[in-house]
C-alpha cells in the first residue's frame, strides 16, 4: 500500500507518545558502580530500574529477545516503491532524500559555563535515548546464493533518526569493494555510524544489500532490500542485553543485534599506533562492549601494521553516562604461526559528558594509543546547528 491511512497515523502516533511515557518513567538512566577506570575489575552489577516487565516468565522475556524486524509492507529500493509511498513514514522520514546526514559526531563536545560543579564532572548536561547496534549477521541462505565460490554482499544498511531524518549509514559497500563473508563467523563488519543514533521518537532502519553472483548486476541476487521501524515501545529495558531483530529476503536472513539505551552519550573513538618495534610489524583486532551488556562492537579485524600511524577511521558509538566502555584489542606478529594465539589486553573507559580520555596499550611489539571523546548527544542543540546550516543539507 502506497497510500497514507488512518492505521499507520494512529500506529505512529501511539508509537511516539508511548515512547515519550516510557522514557519518562526512565529518564533517570541506568547506574554503573566501577572501581577504577582503566580495566575491567570492580564492574558491578546494573541497578534494575523498576518496570512492569520484572514480573514476566524468562521464557517470555527471551521470546521478546528474538523478533522479526517490524518491516513496511511493499517498500522496496530496486522497484523504486520506497520512493513513491505516501503514509507517515514515508513523509516523516523523508524516505525519498537520499543524502547521508550531515552532521558529525564530537559537535556538542565543548564545555560551557552551565557546567556544573565543573566541566569534567558536568551533572547539569545529561544525556538521551540512544540507539547503538552491536551486529549484523547472517543467519541463512538459500542454496542458489551459496554457490561455489566466497559469499560476498555489497549495499547499505542505514539509520534514520529525529536529528534530521537523513541516512546515517552502518554498512555502506559498492559492488567493486565487497564484503566477504565467513562462513565459520558470519557477522558483516560494520562501516559506520558517522554520529549516534538518537532515540527521542522511533527510528526508522533503511537497507538494500545484494549477494554478488557474476560478472554483471544482473547476475546478483537480493539478500534484504526494504525499510523496518524501531521503536523503543518494541524494545525491553536493558537487562544488561542486546535484542536481536530477524529481516527475511528472498535468498537468506539477516540478525542484527542492537540496544535502547537511557541517559546516553555519544563516545568517539580515534587509534593511534605510536610505535612498532621489531621487523615485519603486527595485525591487530579490536572489539568493544558497552556497559555490562556481553554483545561485541566489532571494530576492525585482522588489520596489518607496518609502522607507525593513525587508522583513518573514527569510531561512533552510544554508551550510558558514567558507564563504562571496555576495550578488547588483540595483537599478533607477522609471521608468527598460526598455533600462536594472538596477546590480548583489555581496557576499560568511563564515560563524561565532555571528556577526553587518552588510553596507551603497550604491547611488546607495539604501542597503541585510543583517544575516546565524550559528548551529550541533545536534540535542542543539534536542531539550533541545523538552524544554522540548514543551506548544507537541502
Amino acid at each position: 500500500m502506497e497510500g497514507g491511512s488512518g492505521g499507520d497515523s494512529q500506529r505512529f502516533g501511539k508509537m511516539v507518545v508511548e515512547s515519550k511515557f516510557r522514557r519518562k518513567r526512565r529518564r533517570g538512566g541506568t547506574t554503573m558502580i566501577l572501581a577504577g577506570t582503566t580495566d575491567t575489575e570492580g564492574m558491578m552489577d546494573q541497578e534494575e530500574e523498576e518496570d512492569d516487565d520484572d514480573d514476566q516468565p524468562a521464557d517470555v522475556l527471551e521470546d521478546r529477545k528474538h523478533q522479526p524486524a517490524d518491516v513496511l509492507e511493499d517498500r522496496k529500493h530496486r522497484d523504486g516503491s520506497i520512493y513513491r509511498g505516501t503514509d507517515y513514514w514515508s513523509i516523516y522520514y523523508r524516505i525519498a532524500d537520499t543524502n547521508e546526514t550531515p552532521l558529525k559526531p564530537m559537535m556538542l563536545s565543548d564545555p560551557t559555563t552551565d557546567c556544573r560543579p565543573n566541566w569534567s564532572g558536568c551533572i547539569v548536561h545529561s544525556g538521551c535515548s540512544m540507539l547503538q547496534i552491536f551486529s549484523l549477521k547472517l543467519v541463512s541462505m538459500a542454496a542458489p546464493a551459496i554457490g561455489d565460490g566466497p559469499i560476498q554482499v555489497y549495499g547499505f544498511m542505514a539509520v534514520r533518526d529525529h536529528m534530521d531524518c537523513l541516512r546515517n549509514y552502518v554498512f555502506n559497500r559498492g559492488r567493486d569493494k565487497p564484503f566477504i563473508v565467513n562462513l565459520s563467523d558470519p557477522f558483516i563488519l560494520l562501516s559506520g555510524p558517522k554520529r549516534g543514533f538518537g532515540m527521542e521518537t522511533p527510528a526508522l532502519l533503511e537497507y538494500d544489500i545484494r549477494i554478488k553472483r557474476g560478472d554483471g548486476e544482473d547476475d546478483d541476487l537480493q539478500l534484504i532490500d526494504g525499510a523496518a521501524t524501531i521503536s523503543e515501545t518494541e524494545l525491553p529495558p536493558p537487562y544488561a542485553q542486546a535484542y536481536t531483530r530477524r529481516i527475511a529476503g528472498n535468498y537468506g536472513a539477516m540478525n542484527i543485534s542492537l540496544a535502547l539505551l537511557h541517559n546516553a552519550i555519544e563516545a568517539t573513538m580515534h587509534i593511534q599506533i605510536t610505535e612498532v618495534r621489531g621487523s615485519g610489524g603486527f595485525n591487530m583486532s579490536m572489539a568493544c562492549r558497552v556497559g555490562q551488556i556481553p554483545n561485541e562492537i566489532k571494530l576492525f579485524e585482522s588489520v596489518a601494521i607496518a609502522k607507525p600511524c593513525q587508522l583513518n577511521k573514527r569510531f561512533v558509538l552510544a554508551i550510558v553516562k558514567r558507564g563504562i566502555l571496555v576495550l578488547d584489542l588483540k595483537v599478533k606478529r607477522s609471521g608468527a604461526s598460526e598455533e600462536e594465539d594472538p596477546v590480548r589486553m583489555l581496557r576499560g573507559l568511563k564515560a563524561k559528558a565532555h571528556s577526553q580520555v587518552i588510553l596507551p596499550m603497550i604491547f611488546d611489539c607495539a604501542t597503541i594509543l585510543v583517544l575516546q571523546t565524550a559528548v551529550r548527544h541533545r536534540l535542542a542543540k543539534v536542531q539550533g546547528y541545523l538552524k544554522a546550516k540548514k543551506g548544507s543539507i537541502r
